[in-house]
Formats: C-alpha cells, structure tokens, sequence
C-alpha cells in the first residue's frame, strides 16, 4: 500500500511531498478566502495585541466556506490514520502569506510540537501550497530527520543541511510535527501563501473549538476531524451513555 510506504518515508525522514493535488478552482478559491481572512484577522490583532502579525491568519475554519470544502474532500485521510495509528481530529488549521522584503515567526527555525517523544507520532503537519513554492519565494525549509532528536540545530547547520521543498500550487507537504523547519524569505515582488494544518490523535488538546464554528449536519468524517467523537462528558448520564452515543467514543486513543 502506497500509505505504509510513505510511512516509512516519514519514519525516516519525517516527510512526505505530494505534488499537484488540488485543483485549480478549489486552490484559487482558498486563495482568495485566505486573503480575506488575514484581513480581518489583522484587523483583530490590531485591536487586541496592538500590532498586525504580517500575512497571519489564525483558525480558518468559519472564516470562508472553501475552508469547510477543503476539510470534507479528506486529503490524505489514509496516510494520516496510518502515520497517527487511528482515528484523528484537527488540532489547529491556519494560514500565512509570506510578504516580500519583510520578517515573522514563521521564518524561524522551530518545531510546531513543543514536547519531544521519542518513537511517537503525536501530530502532523499538512502544508497546502497556494502558491508555487520556490526557493526565490520563501519556499519551506525542513531539515530531514530532525524529528528524531530532541535537540535544536544550529541556525548554521540547520541552513547547511536543510533543503527548501519546491512544489507548484495545489500540492500537499505533509510533515512530522516535531521536525525542525522555518518559511523562507520571499525575495519577490508578491506573496507566497499557504495553508498551515495539524492533525493529531484524537485525545490531544485541539487550539480552537472548531465544532462551534460550523453549523447543520456534519458528515462522519467532519465529525471526526472535529472532535466530536473526543468530546468531554459534562454529567454523570452522558458518562454512562452507550459506546454509540457516548462523548467519548472507541477507538480514539
């Protein structure tokens, strides 16, 4: 199966790239519903940190209903349960605009797990390329099989060692959450976007209540991505619901 060869791919070097997977109406339209919500989402830290985060937006979904699109087609569904061993819900969904001639969080080396744990795959990156990514545009670095140590590299040999993963608009980047990693500069003259998704087993913390920002009935799959079947019991009698209707359901780690 092609998802447990990726699997030894990631093990190994902690990505995986695949190449044009969208298509050019779903990726145009995400691109204008991404330029809108840094608007407002810049509008919003303004108001309340003081100051715009550059070409940052911050939990998409609710914001545009592309966003909700794009969750419900289940892009690499199989290699997530493979790599995260089950069922799996969104952990964080957001989106970056990286602006020509300027600098943000994201062109620093980090690691987007915090906690290192060595022989586990606790969340996954997946980056959605709006844009071609080359290197002239700030294309991603990642440093292949840093997500096996729990040390940060040097900004000397992360840059000696790391590769900028190149790929044109629609395709998806999909990454070990603890690997080492920093946008790159954009030396043009217009911005390179993409999307920037987690997804985690499902007993992890989610950053965003992301059931509450969408409305009617839910497919199984957006159930699950959601959190809906990793929910919190709050009574005794939803605690002793059966395993079909419980908050809680099998399977979720």
């Amino acid at each position: 199966m092609k998802s447990e060869k990726h699997l030894k791919t990631i093990n190994s070097q902690g990505w995986v790239l695949f190449e044009s997977q969208l298509s050019q109406s779903l990726t145009q339209g995400l691109r204008q519903a991404l330029d809108q919500a840094i608007a407002h989402c810049g509008e919003l830290q303004l108001e309340n940190l003081g100051q715009v985060l550059p070409g940052t937006a911050h939990h998409l979904l609710g914001q545009g209903p592309v966003f909700q699109t794009l969750l419900e087609q289940a892009w690499l569904d199989a290699e997530l349960q493979t790599w995260l061993e089950g069922p799996y819900i969104l952990n964080s969904f957001g989106g970056v605009a990286n602006p020509p001639a300027q600098s943000a969080y994201v062109h620093q080396i980090h690691r987007d797990q915090r906690t290192f744990i060595p022989n586990f795959c606790l969340m996954l990156n997946l980056l959605v390329m709006l844009d071609d990514f080359l290197p002239e545009n700030g294309a991603t670095w990642l440093l292949s099989g840093s997500h096996l140590s729990a040390s940060a590299p040097s900004p000397a040999d992360f840059f000696a060692q790391a590769q900028q993963i190149c790929a044109p608009a629609g395709s998806l980047l999909l990454f070990d959450s603890r690997i080492w990693h920093a946008a790159g500069h954009n030396k043009t003259q217009t911005v390179r976007r993409g999307l920037t998704l987690t997804y985690s087993r499902p007993f992890l913390k989610p950053q965003f209540d992301y059931l509450a920002q969408v409305k009617g009935e839910l497919s199984t799959h957006l159930n699950q991505v959601l959190g809906y079947y990793a929910r919190v019991p709050a009574s005794l009698e939803q605690w002793y619901a059966p395993p079909e209707a419980r908050f809680y359901r099998p399977g979720q780690g």
